[in-house]
Order: structure tokens, then C-alpha cells, then sequence
């Protein structure tokens, strides 16, 4: 479930495949003009139906598996557990994700100093 895969604009973005600042283009304008902003509220909106889904699906899996099997408060406490554990697997992903999503803008950034310092010693278009 790789929810920054499923909007590839928004991962070459970060990843530096539209070369933006070598256009001489405004990053940030640029972001807004691709509607990053936007892309990024519907990938977290995503998420959170998928979060909702994992949750509802595991509840209704687990309830069935201890029908009757067990004592009420039993079956309750089970159902707790299980449910705990399959959060804390879920926001693992959305933080194994998170640190992608940061590495890709850390690397943009490297790429825009580069780029600068090009800029200082080239001049605009690469020329001595």
C-alpha cells in the first residue's frame, strides 16, 4: 500500500525530474501552478479512507474469528489487541513513507544548491 506511489506527478516533482530551477522558473510557483498543495490534500484524504478500511476490515475479521469461541470481556480484550496491533503496523507504513517523502525533498534541495553554485560560476545558461 504505497500511497506516495499512486501520484507519480507529485513523486517526480520532489524527485527533481521536472528541473524547474534550471528554467529559471520559481520553485514554489511552480509547485502551486502543478497543484502540489492540492495533490497532497487528496493523497492525505487517501490515506485516511485506507486507514479507515484497514480498521473496519481487521474489526469484522477479528469479531468473527472469536464468535462464541470465548467470554465476552475475553473476546473484547482480543479485539483491542488486535486492532492495537494492526494500528501500530499501519503507522509504521505512513511513517516509512513520511521518511521517503522527506529524503526526496532533502535531495531537491542538494540539487538547488548545486545548481546556485553553477549559477555563481557559470553564469545563467552554463556559459564562462
Amino acid at each position: 500500500m504505497s500511497a506516495f506511489g499512486k501520484l507519480v506527478s507529485y513523486k517526480d516533482w520532489y524527485s527533481g525530474k521536472f528541473h524547474c530551477e534550471i528554467n529559471g522558473l520559481d520553485f514554489e510557483k511552480e509547485k502551486e501552478r502543478l497543484g502540489i498543495d492540492q495533490q497532497k490534500r487528496a493523497l492525505d484524504q487517501l490515506v485516511d479512507k485506507q486507514y479507515n478500511k484497514i480498521h473496519e476490515d481487521a474489526f469484522a475479521k477479528i469479531v468473527r474469528q472469536r464468535k462464541a469461541s470465548k467470554p465476552a470481556s475475553e473476546r473484547a480484550r482480543g479485539i483491542i489487541w488486535a486492532l492495537w496491533k494492526e494500528r501500530t503496523r499501519f503507522k509504521l507504513i505512513m511513517k516509512t513513507q513520511d521518511f521517503e517523502y522527506a529524503k526526496l525533498l532533502k535531495e531537491n534541495e542538494g540539487l538547488r544548491a548545486e545548481l546556485a553554485a553553477l549559477k555563481k560560476t557559470k553564469g545563467d545558461y552554463g556559459q564562462a
